[in-house]
């Protein structure tokens, strides 16, 4: 059985209607990021350092999963291959969290690539919503994202102890509010 495509109307129709049914958590989520982006903005240095060891820490589960997976799995190439990336999985969090200064340098320049490529996927998102009022605000937050990105890439490395906390800060406030002014124009 093949998949219909909708006709443009249809589609704008599901997707506001799918809005409407998660109002309430588009509210919630709204106001979360608006208060975590607001407390990485006032305090930027803290922030990336939160950043810098949860990523570290994501790292070092990830290593786990790795250690586990290559126990269940049998054949001695993917066992190694299991093996190898739990280790530099492994490395790569211990690394984080014992050199935070030195992992937020190698994460500021991350963070430039993941602020425009999520500027992009937002912008994409605005795109399929350009029928929903309260769409430009997501465009916006995608255009937003990109400019931070390309913000972080003309300050490296100077400013990297202060700038992943206060663009994770940036970033989350406008998608916040992005949210926000989706739902309001969803429930009109």
């Amino acid at each position: 059985m093949a998949s219909q495509i909708l006709p443009r109307s249809e589609l704008v129709a599901s997707l506001k209607a799918g809005l409407q049914r998660c109002s309430k958590t588009l509210l919630i989520a709204g106001i979360a990021l608006i208060v975590l982006g607001t407390v990485a903005i006032i305090a930027p240095g803290v922030a990336t350092l939160f950043v810098t060891t949860f990523i570290g820490w994501l790292f070092i589960i990830s290593a786990v999963a790795e250690f586990y997976l290559a126990f269940q799995v049998h054949g001695g190439w993917r066992i190694a291959g299991a093996v190898l990336t739990g280790l530099i999985s492994l490395v790569a969090g211990i690394w984080l969290l014992l050199n935070p200064a030195a992992g937020a340098l190698a994460l500021t320049f991350l963070l430039a690539a993941y602020f425009v490529a999520s500027g992009v996927v937002k912008a994409v998102a605005a795109w399929q919503l350009r029928g929903v009022g309260g769409s430009g605000w997501t465009f916006f937050s995608a255009a937003c994202s990109v400019l931070l990105g390309l913000l972080v890439i003309s300050g490296w490395p100077g400013s990297a102890v202060w700038l992943i906390g206060l663009l994770v800060g940036i970033d989350l406030l406008f998608y916040g509010w992005a949210l926000i002014a989706l739902r309001a124009a969803v429930n009109r």
